[in-house]
């Protein structure tokens, strides 16, 4: 049985980039990387395996993904616009 990973995707494309975010704040890092990324979303469950990934990646689903250009290339995910609102909002609270 053949199922569509697009749409799948699709639908957890906010949960992944929500539960980056979160364990990004969590831990007070400006980015993650792929390899990083992939094992908190296998462990997850909200992807299948670690070529999943570098696909959505690849693809432009997480678009403030980024590639380095020095060797050795490393892909990194860095907080969303969502994510740094959330720590701006969080300080507004602490100022409070």
């Amino acid at each position: 049985m053949k199922f569509n990973t697009k749409i799948i995707v699709m639908e957890n494309i906010e949960k992944i980039i929500q539960a980056i975010d979160i364990q990004l704040i969590q831990k007070n890092k400006p980015y993650m990387l792929l390899a990083e990324a992939n094992r908190l979303l296998t462990s997850t469950r909200l992807i299948a395996d670690n070529k999943a990934l570098k696909k959505i990646v690849e693809s432009g689903l997480i678009p403030h993904a980024y590639q380095t250009q020095k060797s050795p290339k490393q892909w990194r995910i860095p907080l969303s616009e969502k994510g740094k609102a959330e720590i701006g909002r969080a300080s507004c609270r602490e100022r409070v």
